[in-house]
């Protein structure tokens, strides 16, 4: 491990015990402003090449202030969503803005990490930290949910061949 795998793993770790406190006692708080994070950081990746062409400004600092911006505006909106709706479960508050602050957190190494990655593009050590790091491989490709994906697709719960048989083949005892 190097010191982006545990940078990214301190943005998660910082991001989930700030969501979990603020959302105890409603955990619509934590939610809401998990959906803003979200939609945050997926607007900023997604438009930021087109921002950062359109005002000549570098990418990484256009994704970053795209972020910014749109995380501000988000968060606004989720605290007077939240004013409206008062969204809580009570005994589940903690465990659901745990959740909800892990998947918040999740998104903010997602936008750091894109940012190094595009800042250090042409190379040097903290290229090369990035490149090694398997936590922000993790965050960045999700490669332990494709994992977990393809196994849970190969398996079949309800056989209907006997084991053994390959499928599309007659089973034994239809054989006369």
């Amino acid at each position: 491990m190097n010191w982006v795998d545990y940078a990214s793993l301190a943005i998660v770790i910082l991001i989930t015990v700030i969501y979990t406190i603020r959302g105890k006692d409603a955990m619509g708080v934590a939610v809401f402003d998990m959906a803003a994070t979200v939609v945050a950081a997926w607007a900023a990746t997604k438009f930021h090449p087109w921002f950062s062409q359109a005002i000549h400004l570098s990418s990484p600092l256009t994704y970053a202030i795209l972020f910014v911006v749109l995380l501000a505006i988000l968060l606004f909106a989720s605290g007077r969503l939240f004013n409206f709706m008062q969204l809580q479960f009570s005994p589940f508050n903690t465990f659901i803005s745990f959740i909800a602050g892990v998947i918040a957190g999740w998104a903010f190494a997602f936008v750091a990490l894109q940012v190094i990655t595009e800042a250090t593009a042409n190379g040097g050590p903290t290229a090369d930290a990035v490149a090694a790091s398997s936590v922000a491989s993790e965050i960045v490709h999700f490669h332990t949910i494709e994992a977990t994906t393809a196994r849970l697709d190969s398996v079949t719960l309800f056989q209907d061949h006997e084991p053994g048989e390959r499928k599309g083949q007659p089973k034994p005892s239809q054989i006369r």
